[in-house]
């Protein structure tokens, strides 16, 4: 696996939580399921943001002067996320803030931005997926590669990677799961890894790590 490829791992788990924001979307009624439903989201925005400013520092600057032009389309993706995140999070407020009788109407317009994200964001990754790595792969050679996943990675606080980490864990498949943990352990220094490590298992709990473990050598339990 080239560096580049594991990018697939954070927009598997944006693909996942953003499905998971919508149905709670619809679900979502009571000022504490709204609550709730904002908490999530406001994390899922977080995280998803400071990728999308790692991209736009680290990766489409170097991209555009190989190849002009082409990171301005996702560049406009971007700019799009950030108007539906916005109008989300206005929203939110308020369906929360209206009356009974009014929050009906405020709920049906949260919902209908929360699939209007999901579209967006899915069809973008995917695009990322399909387009973006394998040119990534093609134009850069893999220490390149690591040192602008790493310098991505450099975006995140200590706080919110620590809260990052475990959500890309938790939102992939088992094998998935193991597969970005043995990455995480040939990639990282050997110093960062047994702290990215407790992090993970604090997110993600004993039983779910232990189970990384078993199938993923040399992990500290």
């Amino acid at each position: 696996m080239q560096p580049a490829e594991g990018v697939r791992f954070v927009h598997s788990a944006i693909d996942t939580d953003v499905r998971a924001l919508e149905a709670e979307a619809f679900a979502a009624e009571t000022d504490a399921q709204l609550d709730a439903y904002a908490a999530r989201f406001s994390l899922f925005h977080a995280i998803a943001k400071t990728h999308n400013d790692g991209e736009e520092v680290s990766l489409f600057p170097e991209l555009d002067r190989r190849l002009p032009r082409v990171a301005a389309t996702y560049l406009f993706d971007h700019e799009d996320e950030a108007a539906l995140f916005d109008a989300i999070t206005g929203q939110v407020a308020a369906a929360r803030g209206a009356s009974p009788v009014t929050r009906p109407s405020e709920l049906a317009k949260l919902r209908r931005h929360a699939v209007a994200l999901t579209e967006h964001v899915t069809a973008h990754v995917r695009k990322e997926n399909t387009l973006i790595t394998p040119l990534v792969m093609e134009l850069f050679t893999p220490p390149e590669q690591a040192a602008h996943v790493q310098a991505m990675i450099g975006t995140f606080s200590p706080e919110l990677l620590a809260k990052a980490l475990p959500w890309i864990v938790a939102n992939n498949v088992f094998d998935e799961r193991c597969a970005y943990v043995g990455m995480m352990q040939r990639v990282m220094p050997p110093e960062r890894f047994p702290v990215a490590c407790g992090w993970i298992k604090a997110g993600i709990g004993d039983a779910a790590w232990s189970a990384i473990a078993a199938k993923v050598p040399g992990l500290p339990v």
